[in-house]
């Protein structure tokens, strides 16, 4: 079903900068102090006309849920919202939107594996969301644990039993409000008392979500279809469901035998509504969008479930990462599942970074007819009041829906809602602002998860290390971030004023330190001691005549010298490399590759040089990047080009950067084959034509370095993924070290070489005569 993407029902409500800085702070403010001070006065009149007008105001009740947001971010103010739920409690008239078809959806920013201080935050959740009386509170997949878990759940069996705990625990919490809780299953709970089940076959665990009420787990859903690509490997811990659907499994009926509500053909009756609920992965069984997990709609269980006249709603739960054109996919997705129901659809997301994942949120409701009627908002947890019941509609005051990043849900990539599909654009800014949000979020809680604060990176003068600074400022305050200037003879003089000018912009720390002196000392022993030891110990002759240990010195020793700052204030050093080097293999493994993290490597130059012109205009510290670096051609500044005398660009090592991030544009994303790039019109040649003979130079430089750049892809630091359909991170994309002699092109005969010629003419004609149209 082809439908078209329908507009969001904005509610004029600003930026969600604006959201969390004036209002919603002071609120928080007051609660604290209302708390502090023992104001009980202050706080229940506050609450009370809150939650106990009659009839109540959603737009006052949403802004009680955003300061809960900041409530949940710490620990310490759990005391406040301990305080403010007995306080509700305390009122003559309890759980006051009980029955009014209220459900909160909470996309959580978990910590993996950390279920005590997860099952903390959540249980507060839970008891506020009982307390005024949700109908419903939807968590997302694996709240409890945290994903993807990975290898966890099989060293550490004993996070699954914390975990299992947990949800016991949870359960205690809830009364009225029917809780959709995201947990890892053991399969050895299927087995009787007696032990006389014979051993269970496959893996030993499912991706679940328990329905919780009246103090027990009515009911449990396991996950039908396991993602096994890209970031994803769920097959390998997880066993798929059985059936779908909600069930009683006998552990539960063992543990909670007077569960009350109602399992109709897998669906569970909630407060008198049947309700479908699935995770993430099985709703997207469509040939468009998933090629690896398609099975055609009469062979797919899914789809017959969600298509069954006795579904009322239909939820799903999701821990869906954000990668560059996903939103549009993902929205023409729910709105055709919708559509085809003819069921409102509640789609609840985790949030948060997680290695190199980035979850971006942006749950959502959306109605029978494909309107989006409430969003919340991206790279944000999140705590959101919606209305849902199976009359939906926009003018309901419940339904808000907040700002998202600009242009955040433009197609990208190839689509099935699209006629015409996109291709590649080296001047593409419709993706800025969502790739921003998921750096700065990714860096950010990659620094907390992990307990530093601190970072410190080598601040160049070029666009890459630049861009860096302005992203760790941004995610972890300026004040948190120390750039190093290492300059050797070769540095220019304008790359160290423009550092010194940037780091001055941002507001973070910033020290310069010659390195003539360190690579001199590197480099004497080498030219005396060792080569002479060599010579004498050793067949191997004299050095190569062209080696490269001159320039990879210089960045050994500014990644070194980032590794003792960092040792002695317990900071991390952050690698600057981008994709398009990593590419080429032009990134250095001890220099620019060198750190804990490395956010820029699934960024292409050309896309990263758009992103430091929208930075200056829309991150924290505007015009913060000189134009002058903006403007400078990229380089590593350690050799000078022989033809030229002056320093050697990336360029001219490599090739012209939008021709590249278009070759790999088309490998990633259309999957093409060398012969196919060959006859291709890329968007580079428009403007500079080239010959059969130089596209071909160009094209096997790329094939031949990157096979060679494979092992330094391995040994990166964890990559921050935010393109569309590839990356070079470990968890995303897999390529043999040792696949060095693959046959990437065919060796022609002179009747094929002359066929291949004749057809890059043809192609080329076709440009001139689209191009003369376009005057025309």
């Amino acid at each position: 079903m082809n439908s078209p993407i329908t507009p969001y029902s904005l509610t004029a409500i600003g930026t969600s900068q604006t959201l969390y800085t004036k209002e919603v702070h002071a609120l928080v403010a007051s609660l604290q102090q209302w708390v502090d001070t023992n104001d009980t006065a202050a706080l229940t009149a506050y609450l009370t006309h809150c939650f106990f007008t009659n009839p109540v105001e959603p737009t006052r009740i949403h802004t009680f849920c955003l300061a809960v947001d900041l409530l949940l971010e710490s620990a310490p103010n759990f005391t406040v919202l301990d305080t403010i739920i007995t306080t509700i409690q305390a009122h003559p008239h309890k759980r006051p939107l009980a029955f009014q078809h209220l459900v909160g959806s909470f996309q959580f920013n978990p910590v993996v594996g950390a279920v005590q201080a997860n099952t903390a935050c959540l249980e507060r959740l839970i008891r506020l969301a009982d307390t005024i009386g949700l109908d419903i509170l939807a968590l997302p997949e694996m709240a409890l644990l945290g994903y993807p878990v990975k290898d966890l759940l099989i060293r550490f069996p004993h996070l699954v039993e914390q975990n299992l705990a947990a949800v016991h625990q949870l359960a205690a919490a809830t009364h009225h409000t029917r809780v959709l809780l995201g947990f890892a299953e053991p399969r050895h709970l299927e087995a009787n008392e007696n032990h006389s089940t014979p051993p269970l076959v496959g893996k030993p665990y499912y991706i679940s979500v328990a329905i919780l009420g009246n103090r027990q787990i009515q009911g449990v859903v396991r996950k039908t279809y396991l993602p096994t690509y890209h970031e994803y490997d769920d097959a390998r811990t997880t066993q798929p469901a059985p059936q779908v659907g909600v069930v009683r499994p006998a552990w539960v009926q063992r543990h909670y035998p007077h569960a009350t509500d109602t399992i109709i053909e897998g669906f569970m009756t909630i407060h008198g509504f049947q309700v479908g609920i699935t995770i993430c992965e099985d709703i997207w069984n469509h040939a468009g969008l998933n090629q690896q997990l398609h099975t055609l709609p009469q062979h797919c269980p899914i789809t017959a479930y969600l298509q069954n006249p006795l579904m009322d709603w239909h939820i799903n739960l999701s821990a869906s990462v954000s990668r560059a054109g996903k939103e549009a996919n993902k929205r023409w997705l729910l709105q055709t599942l919708a559509q085809t129901s003819k069921r409102p659809l509640l789609y609840v997301n985790a949030v948060g970074g997680q290695d190199e994942c980035v979850f971006d949120g942006g749950s959502r409701l959306v109605s029978p007819t494909g309107e989006t009627l409430a969003h919340s908002l991206s790279f944000r947890q999140q705590f959101h009041i919606m209305a849902l019941g199976v009359a939906t509609d926009s003018s309901n005051p419940w339904h808000v829906c907040y700002p998202q990043p600009q242009a955040m849900e433009q197609p990208l990539y190839p689509a099935p809602f699209l006629t015409a599909q996109p291709s590649f654009q080296a001047n593409q800014t419709a993706d800025l602002a969502r790739t921003y949000e998921a750096l700065v979020l990714g860096i950010a809680d990659y620094f907390k998860k992990t307990g530093f604060t601190k970072a410190v990176l080598g601040v160049s003068g070029g666009l890459d290390s630049a861009v860096t600074a302005v992203l760790l400022a941004d995610a972890l305050g300026a004040t948190n971030v120390v750039g190093f200037s290492f300059p050797s003879q070769l540095t220019p003089q304008e790359n160290q004023s423009d550092t010194e000018l940037l780091a001055k912009n941002l507001g973070i720390g910033f020290a310069a330190c010659p390195i003539f002196p360190i690579t001199t000392a590197f480099l004497t022993p080498l030219e005396t001691t060792l080569r002479q030891t060599l010579a004498n110990t050793t067949h191997w002759g004299e050095p190569l005549a062209h080696s490269f240990a001159q320039d990879n010195v210089q960045a050994m020793s500014r990644a070194t010298m980032l590794r003792l700052v960092g040792n002695h204030y317990n900071a991390l050093p952050v690698a600057t490399s981008d994709k398009s080097e990593l590419y080429m293999g032009y990134a250095t493994i001890n220099g620019d590759l060198s750190g804990a993290l490395a956010p820029l490597g699934d960024v292409c130059k050309t896309k990263l040089r758009l992103l430091a012109t929208w930075l200056n205009t829309h991150g924290k510290t505007p015009n913060a990047l000189p134009i002058s670096i903006i403007e400078r051609p990229s380089g590593a500044d350690l050799a000078v080009n022989p033809t030229t005398g002056k320093l050697l660009t990336a360029e001219e090592a490599l090739m012209p950067y939008t021709f590249l991030d278009e070759i790999i544009w088309r490998v990633e994303v259309l999957q093409q084959s060398f012969e196919t790039l060959l006859l291709e019109v890329f968007e580079y040649e428009h403007q500079h034509p080239l010959t059969l003979l130089q596209k071909r130079a160009w094209l096997e430089k790329f094939y031949q370095r990157m096979q060679f750049a494979v092992f330094k892809w391995q040994v990166s630091p964890p990559i921050l993924l935010v393109d569309g359909r590839g990356a070079l991170a470990k968890t995303a994309y897999r390529h043999p070290i040792l696949a060095t002699q693959c046959q990437w092109w065919a060796t022609l005969s002179a009747t094929q070489q002359t066929q291949l010629a004749q057809a890059f003419e043809t192609s080329r004609q076709d440009l001139l005569e689209y191009q003369t149209a376009l005057v025309q």
